[in-house]
């Protein structure tokens, strides 16, 4: 059972026996405890003076402070580490957003310059195709003026001619004739210049090219020691 104490002043009588002070603290029962306690119900447990026991408890207390400013001076030190480390992740997040930022100027640039290449060689292919077509033209032009030329000789021949000059000629005329309508048969199919393709996996070394150019921008990043991992060990390793 707890033992409640009565107090005069800074002095505590025993709730026990009134008119004695407690004067010792008894370590068995965990309770203060006066000279009639002390030689009677409490004579086998182990007691000591009042006043010493709180000595000899301030002196483990006191015992106890180094360990506990250690305990708070390394805390302290850990708590400034981490406010360094904070700062360093916020710098490093800074740098690497700027570096990201270059990055993709980078790729974007690069992706103009493909796109300006390619637009340059379909343009380089369109003129190729025109030009072709043109060549196709003007021979088709210059057929379309042998056969009217032809019909014109013929129309001439019967008009001005006489039956017996027309008779004579009738093998050569004939011969003219069929060279003419048979003359560039063969490229009277319809001409269709080849289509412009895109170099082979041209979206795969698109991606490549990127892809190199964001891990050369990961490879110059700096690399942060790790905690108890000196700066020179670092770059040793």
């Amino acid at each position: 059972a707890v033992v409640s104490t009565q107090s005069t002043g800074r002095e505590e009588t025993c709730p026990t026996h009134t008119s004695k002070l407690m004067e010792f603290f008894c370590f068995t029962c965990r309770l203060p405890i006066c000279t009639a306690c002390a030689l009677g119900q409490h004579k086998d447990c182990i007691y000591e003076e009042l006043g010493m026991a709180i000595t000899a408890l301030k002196q483990k207390f006191d015992n106890l402070k180094p360990a506990f400013n250690k305990k708070q001076y390394n805390l302290k030190n850990s708590c400034s580490s981490l406010e360094a480390s904070q700062k360093n992740v916020e710098g490093e997040f800074e740098h690497s957003k700027a570096g990201l930022g270059d990055t993709i100027d980078k790729i974007m640039r690069t992706l103009r310059q493909k796109e300006a290449s390619m637009n340059h060689n379909i343009e380089d292919h369109r003129k190729e195709g025109q030009g072709e077509l043109r060549v196709h033209q003007s021979l088709l032009e210059e057929r379309i003026s042998n056969i009217e030329s032809g019909m014109e000789f013929v129309d001439t021949v019967f008009e001005f001619w006489s039956p017996l000059e027309v008779l004579s000629m009738e093998n050569d005329i004939l011969e003219r004739l069929t060279e003419l309508a048979g003359e560039g048969e063969a490229q009277s199919e319809e001409v269709k210049p080849k289509p412009f393709e895109l170099p082979p996996d041209t979206e795969g070394n698109v991606v490549e090219a990127i892809g190199g150019m964001f891990n050369s921008a990961v490879a110059k990043e700096p690399q942060v020691a790790e905690e108890g991992e000196s700066v020179e060990e670092t770059k040793t390793d």
